[in-house]
């Protein structure tokens, strides 16, 4: 695991919740 997976990771959640509120 690289830390650019870690961060990968980390921007895969906010953008996550994001697209739930774009499609609420």
């Amino acid at each position: 695991m690289t830390p650019l997976d870690g961060a990968s990771r980390r921007s895969s959640v906010p953008v996550a919740w994001q697209f739930n509120l774009f499609l609420s």
